[in-house]
């Protein structure tokens, strides 16, 4: 996949959740829990981050949760979810991707930050169909 393929992916997946973070609070985890708090690539209400947009469900472990995009577990998931591109790792993409998602509090936020995104790596936005 090309770079802008792979942004037109995570980005299509967020605006089909409205721009909503996938993401579980502090306040959900009770003392003891092993899961994650913060955004996740599988979230509540099947709310997915930029990243978990491009990990199939048959790639999907529950044990992405709480790591960078760039971990190799990560890295072996979009390979075998077909999206991946070697110029990922050599502009820092996946990681700017996902925290552009991350920091996005709002939709409007997510959008603008990932609207920035966009213009640093020389790619478009893509179309939202109704």
């Amino acid at each position: 996949m090309t770079l802008q393929e792979i942004f037109d992916k995570a980005y299509l997946g967020l605006a089909s959740q409205n721009f909503k973070r996938s993401r579980i609070d502090s306040s959900e985890v009770f003392p003891g829990d092993t899961v994650f708090a913060g955004c996740r690539y599988r979230g509540p209400d099947g709310l997915k981050c930029a990243v978990g947009h491009l990990i199939s469900d048959e790639c999907y472990l529950a044990s992405f949760e709480g790591r960078n995009a760039d971990d190799l577990a990560i890295v072996q998931a979009l390979r075998g979810s077909g999206a991946f591109s070697d110029a990922m790792f050599e502009s820092g993409f996946l990681t700017e991707l996902q925290s552009a998602h991350d920091r996005g509090c709002t939709a409007g936020e997510m959008r603008t930050l990932l609207d920035t995104f966009a213009q640093r790596h020389g790619l478009t936005i893509p179309p939202i169909s109704p």
